[in-house]
């Protein structure tokens, strides 16, 4: 590995690429190639390279990074915005059940189960809709939107 290592090094390797990683290219002709790849690679500048530079491997993810920070906070509201959504559903559910309780309250023949029945579909109507008006509106939402073209 060492000796195909040094021959291409010897064969490719410009005045300007050696002069940086510290090559010698005078010495083409080693008798030991093994040697003189291993010389070589123990000096500092043997395997510099700009992706040793963590300010350079950084300045790729520049612009990743703020869209990574812009993805976050829009993930971020979508959560609140669904889990506002699926209170919003709670309270479709218990608008049901009145409506259910309602439906089902004339059928009793007595007032005394009629009463309660619709004494506590009444109940629950009045905390659905307060639970209902303490939730925030959607992001983005604007009643007079719906009043434009």
């Amino acid at each position: 590995m060492c000796n195909q290592l040094f021959y291409k090094m010897a064969e490719n390797v410009s005045e300007t690429m050696a002069a940086k990683i510290d090559w010698n290219t005078a010495d083409n002709s080693s008798s030991d190639p093994q040697a003189t790849i291993l010389a070589w690679l123990e000096k500092e500048n043997s395997m510099s390279s700009p992706f040793f530079d963590e300010n350079y491997v950084n300045s790729y993810f520049t612009k990743a990074n703020e869209l990574l920070a812009q993805s976050q906070e829009v993930l971020e509201q979508g959560q609140k915005d669904n889990s506002n959504g699926d209170a919003f559903g709670l309270v479709t559910v218990i608008y049901s059940v009145v409506l259910f309780l309602l439906g089902i309250a004339g059928s009793f023949n007595h007032k005394a189960n009629k009463y309660a029945v619709v004494i506590i579909a009444l109940v629950a109507f009045v905390i659905a809709t307060i639970y209902m008006f303490t939730l925030p509106m959607p992001t983005g939402f604007s009643i007079t939107s719906f009043f434009k073209g």
